[in-house]
């Protein structure tokens, strides 16, 4: 190795960066280095700035020469979201269930001791709010059959469902079903009919609801308000006659588009009751305004032949008005702030108290069909809180 101080410095220099060292790299190296030190004595401090810059110019250069680091380990996808267990009752010894959602689909999964072959006949029920004489009822919605078979001692099936609801399956293992064999198997363990019939309920839910309530509740009263402005311009507008013809089909089509959109929101949303009102009185606006009359230009209802000349009812059968129209559309309002008490209730049924219900009340507390029961509703965040809940589900149930 050479003795040359100099040598020995840019050969550590270079070692020290992690390069081969070879002629060409020394003699660039050695060049700038004594480039750095030629300059006049009395300049010693730019000196020393030159050969740290030189030192700064390899290092850079060494660290430019390295590859970038390869990651070899594989990064992994998230995790898919699994099923989740939804809270529930029913069944007994002979049958025990557990409903899950994966999704969009709900998944009934059974155990039973009965023999194996038992063919089970179910119904699986969706619930939803209806009303009937001014109040509201949770009655079925949708429903179909399933008929599974106990194989290993367990059963399941599964279906669509997006919507947020209550489920009911009714199971019966009845005899007409099964053959001569099993029948009398089930009569040797003397098993009697009624114990082959099970009901299980479950809610068919998880906590994403409570931040669903607020803004649904709010698209319900801006339909509302949209069906309403709609009947202020027709009632308007409907005179003179030639002033309403020329934009009757463009109305019309504003009305069966309302209808459709509460419809569709009835049929997927969190206040079905609410919103089946609202599409029901756009529909009554928009198939009234296709038989309007006028007598020498005043308007005169709307009347047809279908009618025997008097005016067309509503879906209520009242005679159409468009004051009838304005008062089904507060009273569709005040039936979603009741839809919107139901869910807490149903909520607080499931979890038991939490903060969080008063907490999805309270921004929504004056609102039609809430401020007489608000109150109540948000004491429902203690173990011990002093409500009737019965008397609370009936007055919510029923429409003021």
């Amino acid at each position: 190795m050479s003795s040359d101080p100099l040598e020995k410095n840019v050969g550590d220099l270079i070692r020290h960066g992690a390069l081969p060292l070879d002629e060409s790299r020394s003699a660039r190296a050695r060049d700038r280095f004594l480039d750095g030190i030629a300059a006049p004595p009395e300049r010693t401090s730019w000196k020393i700035a030159a050969a740290a810059a030189a030192v700064l110019v390899v290092v850079t250069m060494v660290w430019s020469a390295r590859k970038p680091p390869v990651i070899t380990r594989p990064i992994p996808d998230a995790a898919p979201a699994g099923p989740v267990d939804l809270v529930g009752n029913g069944g007994d010894q002979n049958l025990k269930g557990m409903l899950r959602r994966t999704d969009d689909r709900l998944r009934f999964e059974g155990r039973s001791p009965l023999p194996d072959g038992l063919v089970l006949r179910v119904r699986v029920e969706r619930l939803e709010i209806q009303e009937q004489d001014r109040v509201l009822r949770t009655e079925v919605c949708k429903s179909f059959p399933v008929t599974v078979t106990v194989r290993q001692g367990s059963i399941a099936f599964d279906w669509p469902q997006q919507n947020p609801g209550k489920v009911r399956l009714r199971v019966d293992a009845s005899e007409d079903l099964q053959d001569r064999e099993l029948s009398k198997q089930l009569r040797e363990k003397g098993i009697p009919a009624k114990e082959l019939q099970w009901t299980f309920e479950y809610c068919a839910w998880d906590e994403k609801l409570l931040s669903l309530l607020g803004p649904q509740l709010e698209e319900v009263k801006g339909l509302a308000e949209n069906v309403r402005d709609l009947v202020g311009r027709v009632s308007q507008g409907c005179e003179p006659q030639a002033a309403f013809e020329a934009q009757k089909k463009t109305l019309i089509k504003e009305a069966e588009k309302l209808q459709a959109k509460a419809q569709g929101m009835a049929a997927t949303g969190l206040f079905p009751e609410a919103s089946r009102r609202i599409a029901y009185t756009a529909g009554d606006l928009a198939q009234a305004m296709t038989i309007f009359t006028w007598k020498e230009d005043k308007f005169d209802g709307a009347r047809s032949y279908y009618t025997n000349g008097e005016k067309s009812k509503t879906h209520r059968a009242e005679p159409f008005e468009f004051a009838a129209l304005r008062k089904y559309l507060d009273e569709a309002v005040v039936v979603g702030g009741r839809e919107f008490g139901l869910w807490i209730t149903q909520e607080f049924g499931r979890t038991g108290p939490r903060p969080l219900l008063a907490e999805t009340v309270k921004p929504y507390e004056r609102r039609p069909g809430l401020a007489d029961v608000a109150e109540r509703l948000m004491k429902l965040v203690h173990e011990f809180h002093g409500v009737d809940l019965q008397k609370l589900d009936q007055d919510l149930r029923r429409i003021p």
